[in-house]
């Protein structure tokens, strides 16, 4: 509203859960970078050249320093949020092959309204 901004984020990181599993992503807009928590699989994309996410670059050699570069933001940003789950030493991605509980609360509260939709082992 006029007042000018010291700094902007220059990436977004989000999490999603795939069967009780984590898939942490980062991206600036042009770029996406995706760690699966459970096995520490990684994707690579470029969004200007492939908005669909279709080609993975994460297994082509002439992107390792670009991989290199968002591994070390997203560890960055796990230690900025906290990491309570063991994803990162500080230094580090760390897979953590156990169901993340983030949406276990979620499934309890709803399991009475949708029980044929929500696990809530």
């Amino acid at each position: 509203r006029g007042d000018a901004v010291s700094s902007w984020r220059t990436a977004l990181h989000g999490e999603h859960t795939v069967l009780g599993r984590s898939v942490q992503w980062m991206t600036d807009g042009t770029a996406k970078y995706v760690w699966h928590s459970h096995d520490g699989r990684e994707q690579l994309f470029d969004l200007q050249t492939d908005p669909t996410e279709q080609r993975d670059l994460a297994h082509d050699a002439s992107h390792s320093a670009q991989l290199a570069t968002w591994r070390d933001r997203l560890v960055n940003a796990l230690v900025e949020a906290g990491d309570e789950e063991g994803f990162t030493d500080g230094q580090q991605l760390t897979p953590v092959d156990t169901a993340y509980p983030l949406t276990r609360p979620l499934r309890r509260r709803y399991r009475d309204l949708l029980p044929d939709h929500w696990d809530c082992a």
